[in-house]
């Protein structure tokens, strides 16, 4: 019976637990695809339920406009700049991110649909817009 009792205990917690998770979803989630000079980008910002933002930028495929690792791209976005230095991701393919997160004491610009999103360095520019998910 106790062992019984223990179980029913430790699946109580786990669904507690996937609960309070869940609790901690998207209100406004916006993406910004970002194309240019062969590579490829995606912006994305959230807003958690909680009233904390989130932040994030990622580029790839910058191999094709011949930068390579260490290289440094400025992102310009929603009025806030940031860098991203980039690495090799796979062998032969180069790009890199940037992340944001007020949780962590970043500061997180406040985005809204239609704000535009640039990624510049070394001669590129890939470039984009938020638009809000649905």
């Amino acid at each position: 019976m106790k062992k019984y009792l223990a179980i029913t205990l430790g699946l109580l917690a786990l669904t507690l637990a996937m609960v309070a998770a869940v609790q901690a979803a998207d209100v406004t989630r916006m993406e910004a695809g970002l194309t240019g000079s062969g590579a490829q980008g995606k912006g994305t910002w959230r807003l958690l339920d909680t009233g904390t933002p989130r932040m994030s930028v990622e580029v790839s495929d910058l191999q094709i406009a011949g930068l390579a690792a260490g290289d440094q791209m400025t992102v310009s976005a929603c009025g806030s700049i940031s860098t991203i230095t980039l690495v090799e991701v796979l062998p032969g393919i180069i790009g890199g991110d940037l992340n944001l997160d007020s949780r962590l004491g970043d500061i997180v610009p406040t985005c809204q649909a239609g704000d535009p999103v640039t990624v510049t360095g070394g001669g590129v520019t890939l470039s984009g817009a938020f638009v809000q998910d649905e």
